[in-house]
């Protein structure tokens, strides 16, 4: 069940990293990174095959879609759309991973109209990354009352920023 839920933060964290990346980082390779531009370490285990695709698909999201102002929305897209197709089918937590990716249009969506700063939207997506971490711990060794309390603070702040 642990390894479980670590393949699915990291394919979430591989995911999220499509959304508000440095706009000069253009020959950067995939991170298991969230959003922020913060070193990435290794992970303890291996990479799933799963995680190996996303990580391809969001290069080529990032490739397709530099993260310049007026392409933000585009990317996000195109990596919602590549989760979706791999990791969302297969997910322990598949409310969990929309969530994220309806903020990570909405923030690309504000980075596009210049509402926010590239700064903000990547704190705000560290502090969705934390809670959605906290929701799958607690999912995961079955403290429903913990996990009900942080998903009801996680879908405020998505429902923020919306």
């Amino acid at each position: 069940m642990e390894r479980h839920v670590f393949v699915q933060t990291l394919l979430i964290g591989f995911a999220l990293s499509g959304c508000v990346a440095p706009p000069l980082r253009q020959n950067a390779l995939p991170s298991a990174q969230a959003s922020t531009s913060a070193s990435v370490t290794k992970p303890a285990q291996p990479i799933s095959d799963g995680g190996i695709a996303l990580a391809a698909a969001r290069s080529e999201c990032a490739a397709q879609y530099p993260a310049v102002v007026g392409g933000f929305l585009a990317r996000a897209t195109c990596v919602n759309q590549a989760i979706n197709r791999i990791a969302l089918p297969t997910a322990a937590n598949p409310d969990l991973i929309q969530l994220q990716e309806n903020a990570r249009i909405a923030l690309s969506t504000k980075l596009d109209q210049r509402t926010i700063s590239q700064k903000e939207a990547e704190a705000t997506m560290a502090k969705i990354d934390a809670k959605v971490t906290g929701v799958e711990h607690y999912r995961a060794i079955s403290d429903q009352n913990s996990a009900a309390t942080e998903f009801g603070t996680l879908n405020d702040l998505v429902a923020s920023i919306n």
